[in-house]
């Protein structure tokens, strides 16, 4: 015998699949936002260390461009983790998407099992309906031979 589940349990896996789906949305959205900033990072730290490699050649009497060299070159040190950070993000945002498209999967199963706990409902109420509707055709029955017994009856006690 199956035991059904209160029906609040639909609600609490409605609302676990939301808060799943939004987080994947948030990581995925931090990711974006992540990687475009990396890579903006490291186009302008491209362009000011070419740069600053070309001016360094042609100004070397000017000692400010040395600093501005090595915090380029700062820079782009403090920059690289971003890149493996980024990956990182990736990564857990695919862990999280897949375990979403699990979670959705399980999800759709068991809407499948309750749309067909409910056909067994339906079928089984009809069934109590037509027992019913017997039932009530069973008691006329029985009111019809009590009306012929009571009559019987009359008749015997008339003739005694």
């Amino acid at each position: 015998m199956t035991r059904l589940r209160p029906s609040s349990d639909a609600g609490v896996i409605a609302t676990h699949m939301a808060i799943t789906i939004a987080f994947a949305l948030f990581a995925v959205t931090q990711l974006t936002r992540t990687t475009v900033a990396a890579q903006q990072i490291d186009t302008r730290v491209q362009d000011i260390v070419g740069s600053v490699e070309t001016i360094n050649t042609e100004t070397k009497p000017v000692a400010v461009l040395d600093d501005t060299g090595d915090l380029t070159t700062q820079i782009l040190a403090a920059a690289e983790p971003l890149n493996t950070q980024a990956q990182d993000v990736t990564r857990i945002a695919g862990e999280i998407d897949g375990m979403a498209a699990n979670i959705l999967g399980n999800a759709d199963t068991i809407n499948g099992n309750v749309k067909e706990i409910n056909n067994t409902a339906k079928g089984i109420g009809s069934t109590v309906l037509g027992i019913g509707s017997s039932a009530a055709a069973i008691e006329d029955d029985v009111r019809n031979i009590e009306r012929n017994v009571t009559g019987v009856r009359t008749t015997v006690d008339s003739i005694n």
